[in-house]
C-alpha cells in the first residue's frame, strides 16, 4: 500500500476519518500487507506528533516494513521528527514497488 497524502478521497472531514480509520483496521487485522510506503504529504503520518504514531507502531510490530521517503521528510523539514519506520530513497521506494505483484495507492 502506498499513501501519498493524509486522506482518501477528497480532502474533507470524510476523507482525513479514512485515511485514519484504514491505518486503524490494518492495526487491529491479521491479514496484513508486507510493506505500507509512505510518500508526498503522507509522510506527517509518521513524524512526532501524528495522532497515527500508535496505529502505525502497532503494524509494524506485526512485521509490516513501513518506508518513509526521505526526499518528503527533507522538503517538509521533517526528517528529524521521524517516529516509525524506516527512512527511505528513491531506489529503497521503487524496489518495494516491484517487488509486489500489485500496488494500492491511497
Amino acid at each position: 500500500m502506498m499513501f501519498s497524502r493524509l486522506y482518501i478521497g477528497e480532502n474533507d472531514d470524510l476523507g482525513k476519518a479514512s485515511f485514519r480509520d484504514i491505518l486503524v483496521t490494518l492495526s487491529e487485522s491479521e491479514l496484513v500487507p508486507r510493506t505500507l510506503v509512505f510518500w508526498n504529504n503522507a509522510v506527517k503520518a509518521c513524524v512526532d506528533g501524528s495522532p497515527l504514531l500508535p496505529s502505525l507502531n502497532k503494524i509494524e510490530r506485526l512485521g509490516v516494513r513501513i518506508l518513509v521517503a526521505g526526499h518528503a521528510l527533507d522538503k517538509l523539514n521533517l526528517k528529524c521528527e521521524m517516529r516509525v519506520g524506516k527512512l527511505a530513497n528513491h531506489f529503497d521506494l521503487l524496489d518495494a514497488i516491484n517487488q509486489v505483484q500489485k500496488v494500492v495507492t491511497f
